[in-house]
């Protein structure tokens, strides 16, 4: 939220003064706002996901459909945030580059009846398998090991989860 109304607020400010502008922008005050808007934009993000986090670990104490909820809804709020951040992958950042954490963050296509059951296919995945303890150990251990589009400890199967089940098309 915050990322969006100071986007706006620069916008609004900045508009009529470059209209006005004599000077021509150089690339490094380009680079300049560029950075702190990835900087904005990412701070919501962690503050976000440390949100996330705590209702998560609400809920696991207590688990309780309510406390579901609110670990739901604090999800889908930190992924609205963190879906405007695609914009600045695909350059060898510091998220996307061979060491970053991209793979675990969002990763795409996944195999969704990987994870969980989907609709012509209610035995499928691993919250349906009753010998698989849903650990973060053996989820790690399961994305290490399979096929990247599986997946099961990046955020995608977290938002399939949050989200609701789309039907396995064969």
């Amino acid at each position: 939220m915050r990322f969006f109304l100071r986007t706006l607020t620069v916008l609004t400010l900045a508009l009529p003064l470059v209209a006005q502008s004599a000077s021509p922008v150089t690339r490094e005050a380009v680079l300049e706002g560029y950075a702190e808007l990835v900087n904005a934009n990412y701070s919501d993000v962690v503050q976000l996901t440390a949100r996330m986090n705590q209702q998560i670990d609400v809920f696991l104490k207590q688990p309780s459909a309510a406390g579901l909820q609110k670990a739901k809804k604090a999800w889908l709020e930190a992924r609205k945030f963190y879906d405007q951040t695609d914009a600045f992958r695909f350059y060898g950042g510091p998220i996307d580059d061979e060491n970053g954490p991209e793979g675990q963050i969002n990763a795409w296509p996944m195999d969704e009846a990987y994870v969980d059951y989907v609709k012509n296919a209610p035995d499928s995945g691993l919250i349906q398998n009753p010998s698989f303890e849903i650990t973060e150990e053996a989820l790690a251990e399961k994305t290490n090991s399979v096929a990247k589009k599986t997946l099961p400890l990046a955020g995608m199967p977290l938002s399939f989860c949050c989200g609701g089940k789309t039907s396995l098309k064969q």
